[in-house]
């Protein structure tokens, strides 16, 4: 026996797929809570969002008529759906609302992370070991830490390490992009 709440939200959800004008997938994947949060209250007036289980997902599509879907429902995802944009113009919206983030150990460099050059805050001390370890050429000058030359301290596409995590962040350095990425998406 399927379950009362299960049966009503696919009605919903085939209901809101039925009755929008554009209807999208948008990954979900390593979104912390706060800019998950922040991001959908940024677009509540101008699209809805939905967290489903896939499985509820493609029996709504199912229900709704709707096919040629079912290899996008892969991992965690959110529908979205508007009643006044154009898949254009989601894009834009969602593109738009992406933020910064700190790297972490692990990430992947979205482009060329670069170190520039010129004073720092950081006092001398065991601080310069640490730029010097990440590819950073430092010095000190006038009783503080200068960075003699742009450094990238990682490229496109290389796995961050933690140290070059830890560097960032004492520069305040969030190269990250986190937001919602359209996977798929239909009109009318």
């Amino acid at each position: 026996m399927v379950a009362i709440w299960k049966q009503k939200e696919v009605e919903n959800l085939a209901e809101k797929i039925k009755s929008s004008k554009v209807v999208g997938l948008v990954s979900i994947t390593n979104i912390p809570s706060r800019q998950f949060q922040r991001i959908r209250k940024s677009l509540k007036d101008k699209v809805e969002l939905r967290v489903a289980r896939l499985n509820l997902m493609k029996r709504a599509f199912k229900k709704a008529g709707v096919s040629g879907l079912e290899s996008y429902l892969t991992s965690p995802l959110g529908l979205i759906f508007s009643k006044e944009l154009n898949v254009f113009q989601l894009k834009k919206l969602l593109d738009n609302n992406k933020s910064t983030a700190p790297a972490k150990p692990g990430s992947v460099a979205p482009n060329d992370i670069v170190i520039p050059k010129g004073d720092t805050p950081f006092a001398p001390g065991p601080i310069i070991g640490e730029l010097q370890n990440v590819g950073i050429k430092a010095a000190i000058e006038g009783g503080k830490i200068v960075v003699k030359e742009d450094s990238v301290v990682a490229k496109k596409g290389e796995v961050i390490s933690p140290e070059v995590a830890n560097v960032l962040s004492r520069f305040g350095i969030e190269p990250m992009k986190i937001g919602f990425d359209l996977k798929v998406a239909f009109e009318d």
